[in-house]
């Protein structure tokens, strides 16, 4: 006898809409064709959109919509079809014509043990400024090195995983573009399975909501403060070792230009590397304090 094929189980779509009228109605009619067969609903959060966004959505009967009366943010609209979902398995999709719906599908087909999967886009091809993707790959770069994982995608907007374990890291989720990005590195410093998927990439439908000058410093900031809360010492460890190290070789060159005086920079670089420390420790216990709390405190949002 042969085996018999795990089904696909029931999976819940999220899509945050803001100002998505010119391409909405296109997308949820591929979107519905492509999950035709398939066990699912569709979680439309209206974000407060100013233009017909609202009344387009109004003439699908096959989703669920929720508004927000005002815009609240990328992230607020995910967190928001999520918490009013009925599914287990979640994923998440932008409707800006930059992600396939077959690429999702692929996604729900192949989630089964992992704790999440994301979709890891290919830029082949794709025109973009050259700042642009070398800042793209500062900040994966930094966020792997940060969490000593190699990551392929950091905020990619098509993503399945289980509600339980979005749930456990609510409360730190932003409720801009950044929510993403948060997710992910939350689930890899807490050593969560997941596992890159390669899909297509294609330029948006529209104007971008995103400014990557004013967005570096706000990712960064959002990759220190992330890597600084589950896993304090990634950063203060190596900080207090440059300072360690700083104070070594200026206190060799004061030994060997200035034998009678004990340099006072010397002494301040030490100093300074061993509060780093001692910093990086205190933080160390109180993070994971705080994370043994939030755990027994998560079943607050069930």
């Amino acid at each position: 006898m042969t085996p018999k094929k795990q089904s696909v189980k029931p999976v819940s779509i999220v899509v945050p809409v803001y100002n998505e009228r010119q391409v909405i109605d296109m997308f949820l009619s591929q979107l519905e064709k492509s999950l035709k067969g398939k066990d699912y609903e569709i979680v439309v959060v209206n974000d407060g959109s100013n233009d017909d966004s609202e009344k387009v959505l109004r003439k699908h009967r096959g989703i669920r919509l929720i508004t927000h009366p005002t815009n609240r943010g990328y992230g607020e609209a995910i967190k928001t079809g999520v918490k009013n979902s009925t599914n287990e398995n979640i994923a998440i999709i932008d409707c800006d014509g930059t992600y396939c719906s077959e690429d999702l599908v692929k996604l729900i087909e192949k989630f089964k043990d992992q704790a999440m999967l994301i979709g890891a886009r290919s830029r082949d091809g794709f025109d973009e400024p050259i700042m642009k993707k070398l800042m793209r790959k500062f900040l994966f770069w930094l966020a792997g090195y940060l969490i000593s994982e190699k990551i392929s995608d950091l905020n990619s907007g098509l993503r399945i995983f289980r509600k339980k374990d979005f749930l456990r890291f609510y409360r730190l989720l932003p409720s801009g573009f950044s929510l993403t990005s948060t997710l992910t590195m939350a689930f890899l410093i807490n050593g969560y399975p997941l596992e890159f998927i390669p899909i297509n990439y294609h330029p948006r439908t529209g104007k971008s909501k995103i400014n990557p000058f004013r967005d570096l410093f706000n990712f960064l900031l959002l990759i220190l403060t992330t890597v600084i809360y589950f896993n304090p010492l990634r950063v203060f460890i190596p900080l207090s070792l440059f300072f360690f190290g700083l104070s070594l070789i200026v206190g060799l060159g004061s030994i060997i230009f200035l034998p009678r005086f004990l340099d006072t920079t010397t002494v301040i670089l030490f100093v300074t590397g061993f509060q780093v420390f001692s910093v990086g420790i205190l933080a160390d216990m109180i993070s994971k304090s705080s994370i043994q709390i939030g755990w027994e405190n998560e079943n607050s949002f069930n």
